[in-house]
């Protein structure tokens, strides 16, 4: 490791699918693709 900060801001979808924007897009996301972890926070701007 550098001690480097980083920020990822990638888009959450599948490939040929929109990006995800609810709770349930998210979750049918999660499940579906076998993920091990997600880390959600929302921000309210």
């Amino acid at each position: 490791m550098t001690g480097n900060g980083t920020v990822l801001n990638a888009a959450l979808n599948r490939d040929g699918e929109p990006m995800v924007f609810s709770p349930t897009d998210v979750r049918s996301l999660f499940f579906g693709r076998g993920l091990q972890f997600l880390i959600w926070r929302i921000l309210w701007w």
